[in-house]
């Protein structure tokens, strides 16, 4: 395939190329499957979150009444979450204490 970008003569198509070219080729076990990360790959949870990360959140949204559904949760520290709510509306962002955890909700 690289040869046939490399054909276009276009500097820009071959400098996107090479700069992808290892991610598309990249077949490491945590990068060819949807799942939990370490397991695999998921666009609902950051790189760094854990199973256990997971249901903190998932009890932080039933105390909150937040539905699950269009959201996004990424770990910023060890005790501190953001949660993103998609939205057409944006909002300020609220801050709460949960079970010795800070989570940040975040709307649009």
């Amino acid at each position: 395939f690289r040869s046939v970008i490399e054909l276009s003569e276009d500097s820009n198509i071959v400098e996107l190329f090479n700069s992808v070219c290892d991610k598309i080729y990249s077949l490491p076990d945590n990068e060819i499957a949807l799942n939990i990360p370490p397991k695999g790959i998921s666009t609902y949870y950051s790189a760094n979150i854990r199973q256990e990360d997971i249901e903190l959140a998932q009890r932080f949204m039933q105390d909150k009444k937040i539905n699950a559904y269009n959201t996004r949760l990424f770990k910023i520290g060890d005790n501190s979450f953001e949660l993103k709510l998609a939205s057409a509306n944006k909002g300020e962002s609220k801050n709460y204490e949960f079970e010795g955890n800070n989570f940040t909700v975040v709307n649009g």
